[in-house]
């Protein structure tokens, strides 16, 4: 089995410990809720070769190709600050850079059909992460525990791990860049390993728990946490 394949495989244990974690919460979220699928939703190169990969299996043509080339158009010349490297900041006492003025596009995702999710079985974990106690469209914003916030800043560090060294950035613009090479990676960061974990010292016996479960969970004969971490050590 090659590595992109045995990334593969973990990634996918990666989101069903995810999903089966937040199982333990009542959330509002329901099929057809969607204020939160904006374009503004970013991924690993590992991520979006899963997106890729869907889409032909289920002999889709691409009909989104023109968004990825807006995106791809439209794109910084700097690439955002990564999950793992905003942590690496944190933990070392230094202020990250200044964001953009205007960092986030609050277009419809192009994969929304009919307030559904057309690629729902390999959306990336930042969407997995995008959970409320209440409705977003009726309140006007999502109300998600501090706890949850750290449990999924934590899985987003983990499959940013897992692809560390490939593409990171805005979804679109890393299936431009992966769909047509003629876009580069402009615009891109790189994915980096996990420095360290950023937990509030009232969260860390409830992390300790996922983070026993992650270990204690396996794939194959093996420990998804573990080979994850081997993966890329």
């Amino acid at each position: 089995m090659g590595p992109s394949e045995e990334a593969r495989r973990l990634l996918a244990a990666l989101q069903q410990s995810h999903a089966a974690w937040l199982r333990e919460e009542a959330w509002a979220c329901k099929s057809g809720c969607a204020a939160c699928c904006t374009r503004s939703v970013h991924i690993t190169g590992l991520e979006g070769r899963e997106i890729l990969r869907y889409l032909r299996e289920a002999g889709r043509s691409l009909e989104q190709v023109e968004a990825f080339q807006e995106a791809a158009a439209a794109r910084p010349q700097n690439g955002p600050l990564t999950t793992n490297h905003f942590a690496r900041l944190c933990l070392a006492g230094l202020e990250p850079p200044a964001e953009p003025e205007s960092p986030w596009d609050f277009q419809p995702c192009p994969f929304l059909t009919e307030d559904l999710c057309s690629i729902y079985p390999v959306r990336p974990m930042m969407c997995r992460a995008f959970v409320s106690k209440r409705t977003c469209q009726e309140a006007g914003s999502a109300e998600v525990p501090p706890l949850v916030l750290t449990t999924n800043t934590l899985f987003l560090q983990l499959v940013e791990h897992l692809a560390a060294g490939e593409a990171w950035g805005n979804m679109l613009t890393i299936l431009a860049s992966l769909q047509d090479p003629e876009y580069g990676d402009v615009g891109l960061s790189r994915a980096e390993e996990i420095p360290g974990f950023l937990i509030p010292p009232e969260e860390e016996e409830a992390v300790a728990a996922l983070w026993k479960g992650l270990a204690e969970a396996r794939v194959g004969d093996k420990s998804l946490l573990g080979s994850i971490l081997r993966e890329r050590g």
